[in-house]
């Protein structure tokens, strides 16, 4: 690892130093081709945000234009346009995304706030924050990344951070835009959206399909693909406003639907090795189905021309079951079977179809877990800024105040299947009712933050408070009922200098926390941690320049897990939470961006490079999955964390044609953090991506794209139950209508 930060330490340098000189350069390109820039339109640089230097610590953005170029369905892809984010694929397709931030366990984003236009789209972010809804990407304008100190105000969980989904806007102007793509594995994806003006305010329709009959083979046939439909739409009412400022209501409705045809069941090693798009028989009946629907109002009113007033109500809905291949009745869990299938090779058979049940008896009969959950997430926030000026110090102040509930229930089944000729057959056993419970959290935030500027100066102070209680009621054991209240104080500071209108530097502190899960006992400590941030930034917008070095050091009083099926948990109940002591994460992050111009090419370059070292800094015994059973020594590396990842995407753009090239590496990392016969090691990965388009006229281009250029084939998991891969190779071809 140190030699990694040692490399990393060099390059990020590099990245500030020569960025002056793809100035100088810029300059000579400019100069001798000034005539040939009226030649290309829509000129986009792959920067993520642009934003000023006297920004300290703001989100990383993924603009429209980069989700755009890259056609992306699959937030995993689009989120490797930026430093400090890992991803652990699961399906390969991005319908169950497990994100990562700073070292947090990517499990089912778990650790990390999901937000759609800053408001908590979680199924139930306090109750059961690994769920498995997330936006979809067709309906997304862009993507903000909130790391660190800039995720202070953001509850409940700050450590890692947050990824805020950004909705398309409803346009000042009349038009729409129908888009539709085929492709590889039947693939076929639909979208439309229509905006226009009216006398009162404006309105936005859209809506998108998306199908596939995925990319995985199932042993004797079966659907292993999914279809997805997004419906919403938007209306805004504009209000009086006696001086003409910005005041208007907002309702923003949707509904989304899944059903997909996945499982949590991989293959052996052997297996993986020998085909690693492959699906044993036991999994034919794998499916989920899901639905949402989200209701928000919002009222947004301008106080003056530096102050702004905006309050949201929020409610989500989100009902989903997946009935799935889980376990033998006979208590054999298909974890450690296809970790090692020579440990009961005749239940291995059973689970890939070569053999019948009846050779074995009723302890082979597979049981298929019909998981019912509901839930719902809802609240009202509202969040004040403004600027003023006094005497020489500009002041921008901001407050956030939000109330908010959420709940799961649970209703658990299960089913008793044999295997018979290579195909499940149901038996004559009842279903059998295993989990009926359910889980509700409240929760007040308040937050407040403000940037004070004085020459080349700029402070920020930053506090939240936040309360949670939660209360878990189980009907089937009484005895697991629990209660949990929590209050904590997150304080943060960060100081930021000036040294040149487009170069600054930064350093901050700040206390953080995540506030979610729940012990049978009530007697797990909520996880705390301290994270110290330092950063370079240089910006040079004529000359399409980004470019930043952020090095921070986060150290764990407590860290927590919890017990998620995705992560290999079995035998506890769901969502118990565990404690794990002391832990602590180096990172560095790097990026880079430059446009170059030459004559009528526009080559628009971006670079990431993302280093972590995470590990427990004390020893203790663990009896929680995803960490692994036995005792935890100091050193061992936190789960599902890679320590280098690198993003380099090369553009070539004409007035006519636009193509992308996109490379990203992976390095290795464990599924868990105890070295024994059970951590498996993940290796090293890396992804070629290619997209591109034609633009015919102002109203009509075609699309063009190519995922997994080199054809690789990689593992990207091992939980919860043996190796997945990769996305395989696929192609893709669309056209897009602009009206």
């Amino acid at each position: 690892m140190k030699k990694y930060f040692g490399n990393i330490t060099i390059v990020g340098l590099l990245f500030i130093m020569t960025a002056p000189v793809f100035s100088l350069a810029q300059d000579r390109v400019n100069s001798a081709s000034s005539a040939q820039t009226e030649k290309l339109d829509d000129i986009v640089v792959f920067g993520t945000s642009m934003g000023q230097v006297e920004e300290a610590f703001n989100p990383k953005k993924i603009s429209n234009e980069v989700i755009e170029s890259f056609q992306f369905t699959d937030v995993n892809r689009a989120l490797k346009h930026t430093s400090g984010v890992y991803i652990r694929e699961e399906e390969g397709l991005g319908l169950r995304p497990n994100i990562g931030l700073r070292g947090t366990n990517p499990d089912r984003s778990k650790k990390v706030v999901i937000l759609e236009d800053d408001i908590l789209i979680g199924p139930a972010p306090y109750s059961a924050p690994a769920a498995y809804y997330v936006p979809d990407m067709n309906n997304i304008y862009s993507l903000e990344v909130w790391k660190g100190f800039s995720a202070i105000h953001i509850g409940p969980n700050s450590i890692g951070g947050a990824v805020n989904y950004v909705t398309i806007p409803i346009s000042n102007t009349q038009g729409g835009e129908l888009k539709a793509t085929g492709g590889s594995f039947n693939t076929l994806n639909t979208k439309l959206n229509y905006s226009a003006p009216t006398s009162f305010g404006g309105y936005l329709i859209q809506g998108a399909y998306l199908r596939s009959d995925g990319f995985k083979k199932i042993d004797g046939g079966g659907n292993a693909g999914f279809e997805k439909i997004d419906l919403s739409g938007k209306l805004k009412w504009d209000l009086f406003s006696a001086k003409g400022y910005e005041h208007y209501l907002q309702v923003h409705l949707g509904y989304s639907y899944e059903d997909s045809n996945e499982t949590y069941v991989g293959l052996s090693r052997t297996d993986f090795n020998a085909s690693p798009f492959r699906r044993y028989s036991s999994t034919a009946l794998d499916e989920m189905l899901w639905n949402h629907q989200k209701y928000q109002l919002h009222h947004v009113m301008q106080l003056s021309d530096v102050a702004i007033l905006k309050t949201s109500l929020y409610r989500n809905d989100f009902h989903r079951k997946w009935y799935r291949a889980d376990r033998f009745r006979g208590g054999q869990d298909f974890r450690s079977l296809l970790a090692n299938p020579s440990s009961a090779p005749l239940f291995y058979e059973v689970l890939t179809g070569a053999r019948d049940t009846e050779d074995l008896g009723p302890d082979a009969e597979i049981v298929i877990a019909g998981n019912d959950r509901r839930f719902y997430s809802q609240g009202i926030q509202t969040n004040f800024s403004s600027e003023y000026q006094v005497n020489n110090y500009k002041i921008s102040p901001e407050i956030f105040v939000r109330f908010h509930q959420d709940q799961i229930k649970r209703d658990h089944t299960s089913d008793r299947y044999e295997m018979f000729d290579g195909k499940l057959e149901r038996t004559m056993t009842p279903t059998q009712t295993d989990a009926l419970e359910s889980q509700t959290s409240q929760a007040f935030t308040l937050s407040a933050r403000s940037s004070i500027e004085f020459g080349k100066w700029n402070v920020t102070p930053v506090l939240r408070y936040e309360w949670v209680g939660m209360d878990l009621d189980d009907t089937l054991t009484p005895s697991r009922n629990a209660k949990r209240s929590d209050n904590i104080f997150i304080p943060g500071l960060s100081t930021l200098y000036r040294w040149h209108p487009m170069f600054s530097t930064a350093i901050s502190y700040n206390r953080a926390a995540t506030l979610s899960g729940i012990s049978v006992a009530g007697t797990e400590v909520k996880e705390e941690a301290d994270n110290f941030e330092a950063q370079l930034k240089y910006r040079d917008a004529k000359r399409f320049i980004e470019a930043d070095l952020t090095g921070f050091f986060t150290h764990y009083q407590n860290i927590t897990g919890t017990c998620t099926v995705s992560s290999g948990c079995t035998g506890t109940p769901l969502g118990v939470a565990f404690n794990g002591g002391k832990a602590s994460i180096f990172g560095i992050e790097a990026s880079a961006t430059k446009g170059f111009i030459f004559e009528s090419f526009y080559l628009p370059l971006q670079a990431n490079l993302t280093l972590l070292s995470a590990a427990f800094d004390s020893q203790f015994n663990s009896t929680n999955h995803e960490w692994g059973i036995g005792t935890v020594s100091k050193g061992d590396p936190l789960p599902y964390v890679p320590e280098a990842q690198m993003s380099l995407t090369v553009g070539v753009e004409t007035k006519l044609t636009k193509n992308y090239l996109s490379v990203t590496y992976q390095s290795f990392m464990y599924d868990q953090s105890i070295d024994n016969t059970d951590r498996i090691k993940i290796p090293a990965y890396t992804v070629v991506d290619f997209s591109g388009r034609y633009i015919f006229s102002e109203n009509w281009d075609m699309t063009y794209k190519v995922d997994n250029v080199l054809a690789a084939e990689y593992m990207v998991a091992a939980r919860p139950a043996g190796f997945r891969s990769g996305k395989r190779q696929s192609f893709h071809l669309g056209v897009t209508h602009k009206f």
